[in-house]
This record gives structure tokens, sequence and C-alpha cells, in this order.
């Protein structure tokens, strides 16, 4: 683990739902509590991170992320929403076709620590089966890293480990592309986890329509930059395997 996030985090999904009253985990510190199993980072001396991204699939921007990651040469992690990954199969499909991680994160992208355990359960397996119509999933990532002990039990029953991230672009996006690129770069070190947004609409009871063109934007600027100090992004799972080997 590394790093603690502070309280302008909630400003890295730049999500237009105002915020729910109540304690969230907000930051990594919270997160552990709640979870002391999850993945923050990857404690690894190889040279390598991984990149993921979350809220899609979305034709208005996924596609120019895959764009950009082939054109890199590189892997990712995209963590899914069902609604979405349901309606744009083919986008799922060419993650898929082009060695990327696909993961859970949720079906309708609720807030789940406002929800029973019987909520967070429906939101889990349904997100699991649109992930598991492409590929096998073993990651699971809460809407805006708000977990509770309900969907540490269904994660459990579900066999998939909770993954959140020590690196956001969303958080310094507000500086500008450039810097926020820049800032991302200088963050990354080996066994970081990057959060970045491919996906800014989705419908049902949750909806959301958020601009997600700075990172598109910034995308090849962070990969030019990881590369160029040395670090390779590769899928979550990889990036495991390779602190273990």
């Amino acid at each position: 683990m590394s790093g603690t996030a502070s309280g302008s985090e909630r400003a890295e999904h730049g999500e237009a739902h105002p915020d729910r009253a109540g304690a969230h985990t907000d930051d990594d510190a919270a997160r552990l509590r709640v979870d002391p199993g999850a993945l923050i980072d990857v404690q690894t001396d190889r040279p390598a991170l991984s990149l993921t991204f979350d809220d899609g699939p979305d034709p208005a921007y996924t596609p120019t992320v895959l764009r950009a990651l082939r054109s890199a040469g590189v892997t990712a992690t995209f963590f899914l929403i069902g609604r979405n990954a349901a309606r744009y199969p083919d986008l799922v499909l060419q993650m898929v076709e082009e060695g990327h991680e696909v993961a859970n994160h949720t079906y309708d992208h609720l807030w789940l620590d406002s929800c029973d355990v019987e909520s967070v359960r429906h939101q889990v397996v349904a997100g699991e089966a649109a992930v598991a119509a492409h590929a096998v999933g073993r990651w699971f990532r809460p809407p805006r890293g708000w977990t509770s002990k309900a969907v540490v039990e269904v994660c459990r029953e579900q066999r998939l480990d909770s993954a959140f991230w020590s690196v956001s672009f969303e958080r310094h996006q507000a500086k500008g592309v450039a810097e926020a690129a820049g800032i991302v770069v200088a963050e990354a070190r080996a066994g970081s986890v990057i959060l970045c947004h491919d996906g800014g609409h989705l419908d049902g009871p949750n909806p959301q329509a958020v601009d997600r063109s700075r990172l598109v934007r910034a995308l090849p600027s962070i990969l030019d930059g990881v590369l160029a100090k040395g670090l390779r992004p590769v899928r979550l799972t990889d990036l495991v395997a390779l602190a273990g080997a």
C-alpha cells in the first residue's frame, strides 16, 4: 500500500451525483479498515504497473482508449459496469481479444455502502455475470471506492478480490490535461495501480453523464511517460503474479 487519499479524492471520479450524507471509505486507511485484504497497490521491484479503467464500456471514449493502448503495445484492466457491458458487448469482446483484462464494477454503479447485503449481492452477482459472458473475472471494485462489510462478505462468497488504486488521474484533472498527466507519471512507481475512467455515460437507477475527454487526451502522455521511466503497464492479475514470481 502507498499513499493516502485526501478529501479531494471524490473529485477523481468526476461524477455528477451529490454525495450522500454519512461516512464513506474515501481513503486507503478507511478502505483497509473495512477490508484488510483489499489491494491498493502491489509491492514489487519488477518494473511494471497497472492501468485500470472504470465505468465502461462507453462508445464515446473506450475505442480511443483501446487505440492508445494498442499503439503503445500494453495491456490494462477494465472494471465494467454490467449494464454497459450488456449494452455494448462488442466493445467488451474487443477488450478481451486485444489482451486486456475485464473485471466487475457492479451492474448499476450504485453506492454500495448505502445498500443492504441483498442489494450488494445483486449488484455483484449481476455485474459478474456480465463479465463472465466474455471472460473469467477475479477482481471487484466498488463505485467510488466506497466499500462495506456487506461488500466484503459478498466478494468472499463470489471468490472475488477487492481492488482499489494508489494513483488517480481524475484527482488531478482540474489542473489541466498536461499537468494532470505529468503528476500521474511522477507518482507512478513499480507496483502502482492507476485509476482512470473510460466510461462517462450510464442509464438505469444511478444515471451519469460525465465528460471523460480529458483522460482520453492525457492517456498518450501518461503512456509515454511511464514507459520512459521503464515501467510497463500490464493487467492487474499479471502485476500480482509478477510480485509473487
